[in-house]
């Protein structure tokens, strides 16, 4: 993989291809080896069946885990 790539992840359902997506965002650990990762490289992961907190905003759900610079985006935007 190279800088820029964008990759699929394509196979028939039950043979791991959210396993290893999540492996590779850091939400599982792997049974064996490891996962080695470019300096300043970022991995976001998205579960196929999120938890909605029933109790905040639609904005505040997106922002929930935001990096930093999202949230003092956000906090930027609001004082508009």
């Amino acid at each position: 993989m190279n800088e820029g790539d964008r990759i699929g992840v394509v196979g028939i359902n039950g043979t791991g291809k959210s396993t290893f997506l999540k492996i590779i965002a850091g939400v599982e650990t792997p049974d064996s080896g490891s996962v080695s990762k470019a300096g300043g490289v970022r991995i976001g992961y998205l579960p196929q069946d999120p938890v909605f907190d029933e109790n905040i905003t639609i904005m505040e759900q997106i922002f929930k885990g935001a990096s930093k610079q999202i949230k003092e985006l956000k906090a930027y935007e609001a004082s508009y």
